[in-house]
C-alpha cells in the first residue's frame, strides 16, 4: 500500500500518494521537456506546410508530351494476371475480372454515351 501525504487546505483535509523526490524530479523533468520540445513541434510542422505549399519545378524540361495510357482489354486482363500472381504468392485467393456497369460506376469511370 502506497503512503499517503496529508495537508490541511481551506478547512479540509486532503490526502494523496506521497510520491518520493527522485519521482518528482523525473516528473518534473519530463513536463519540461515537454514544454521545451512542443514549440519545436509546431515550428516543424510550420515549416514542412510551408515547403508542401510551394509549386515543385521541374528539374528537366519535358521534351515529349506525355500520352495518357489506352486501357483495352488485354491490358485488363494482364493487370489481372498480375495482381493474381502476387495473391497466390501470399496465399490469397485469386480475383476475376467483372465487366458490368454496376462496377464501373461505383469506381467512378465515366459512361460512354
Amino acid at each position: 500500500m502506497s503512503k499517503l501525504k496529508c495537508e490541511r487546505r481551506s478547512g479540509y483535509l486532503v490526502c494523496y500518494p506521497y510520491r518520493s523526490r527522485p519521482k518528482r524530479v523525473a516528473g518534473e523533468a519530463l513536463a519540461a521537456l515537454g514544454i521545451l520540445t512542443f514549440p519545436l513541434l509546431l515550428f516543424y510542422l510550420y515549416v514542412d506546410k510551408l515547403e508542401t505549399s510551394r509549386p515543385v519545378q521541374p528539374t528537366t524540361p519535358m521534351t515529349t508530351p506525355q500520352t495518357p495510357e489506352i486501357e483495352n482489354d488485354a491490358s485488363k486482363l494482364q493487370a489481372v494476371e498480375y495482381l493474381n500472381r502476387i495473391r497466390g504468392e501470399e496465399g490469397i485467393p485469386p480475383v476475376h475480372l467483372i465487366n458490368l456497369s454496376v462496377v464501373k460506376i461505383r469506381a467512378g469511370v465515366p459512361r460512354p454515351h
